[in-house]
């Protein structure tokens, strides 16, 4: 029976890593994932990934081609598997990385919304508002860039 929970055991973590989102309330993640859990996996990352010269992605792309790779090389090299068995194995790795997606940041977005933590009203704007407003901008814009002086010493073409 244990066999058979460990062959599941990513696919059973990603399932209640939804459930978890979607049935715990959200002064309860706000509480003990996003302002305690979070914040020391922030910490984490930030003094490991944090520190390199370039986006943790692609690391994560990387990794990614190299999993990819191997699998295209087991299939060409040994005795391939059943095609249900390597759906499983698939199925298995994506449910992996939802896991891991869920406990280094997904349960965030269960939070208290920002609005209600700030009391704000959230109104829909109509087209004519917008349209109000763009032509303020507008308006504001021409008047700040009269008021600049003309550079006598341009910048040379070949800068462009």
């Amino acid at each position: 029976m244990f066999q058979q929970i460990r062959k599941w055991k990513w696919i059973i973590s990603a399932t209640v890593c939804f459930l978890l989102l979607y049935m715990l309330p959200a002064s309860f993640i706000e509480t003990y994932y996003s302002t305690g859990i979070f914040l020391f996996i922030r910490k984490l990352l930030d003094g490991t990934f944090g520190k390199l010269p370039f986006s943790s992605f692609y690391l994560f792309v990387g990794f990614l081609v190299v999993v990819v790779l191997k699998w295209i090389l087991h299939f060409f090299r040994e005795k391939p598997q059943p095609v249900l068995q390597r759906l499983f194995k698939m199925l298995s790795f994506v449910a992996f990385i939802i896991t891991l997606f869920f406990i280094l940041w997904g349960f965030n977005y269960g939070r208290i919304p920002v609005e209600e933590k700030l009391h704000l009203s959230v109104e829909p704007i109509t087209q004519e508002k917008l349209s109000e407003e763009t032509q303020e901008t507008i308006t504001e814009l021409t008047r700040i860039r009269k008021m600049l002086k003309k550079d006598t010493n341009s910048i040379p073409q070949i800068a462009f």
